[in-house]
């Protein structure tokens, strides 16, 4: 669930957001380094609001050794 809480007054809302993402190792050599993407629609639970569409694009390099 998601909530716009800088927003005042009517401007308000609460969301349904559902995330969906890809997380890969595209380099042998660097196996500790991820490169992300995520896509999260935000489903309004009010009248006449449109849904918003979010994406996200990263990378993430994991710094602790593995076992």
């Amino acid at each position: 669930f998601g909530v716009n809480a800088l927003s005042k007054d009517e401007d308000k809302w609460v969301s349904v957001n559902i995330p969906l993402g890809i997380k890969i190792s595209p380099f042998g050599t660097l196996p500790d380094l991820y490169l992300l993407g995520e896509y999260d629609p935000m489903f309004i639970i009010a009248d006449n609001m449109p849904v918003i569409n979010c994406i996200s694009l990263g990378f993430r390099y994991v710094l602790n050794k593995r076992e």
